[in-house]
């Protein structure tokens, strides 16, 4: 009997990118940028606003390109310990404890 062969589509293993940079930190950034752009009304800041989203779409692009999922490896890299003390399981058996006489 032949094993069965099943298709793994490769749309479902592609990370999720925007613009060619990760979903929600092209979105916080496009939104900052729109605050700065929409709220004060200035035209200086609506500049400022625009060359924000520019350079961070850029820098998230290159994020992507390196790792496309570099802030999720990130942040799972902060909840890490730096030592784990080492301990015995559950079902271990007793030690066995000299006493001095």
């Amino acid at each position: 009997m032949e094993p069965v062969r099943t298709r793994v589509r490769q749309s479902l293993l592609r990370p999720l990118l925007v613009f060619g940079g990760e979903r929600e930190l092209v979105f916080g950034s496009g939104m900052l940028a729109a605050v700065l752009v929409f709220s004060l009304g200035d035209l200086k800041l609506a500049a400022v606003g625009a060359g924000f989203w520019f350079l961070s779409l850029v820098v998230f692009q290159r994020m992507a390109k390196h790792d496309p999922q570099m802030t999720r490896v990130y942040i799972r890299h902060l909840n890490k310990k730096i030592f784990y003390p080492a301990h015995a399981h559950a079902s271990a058996p007793d030690p066995i404890i000299k006493k001095n006489q």
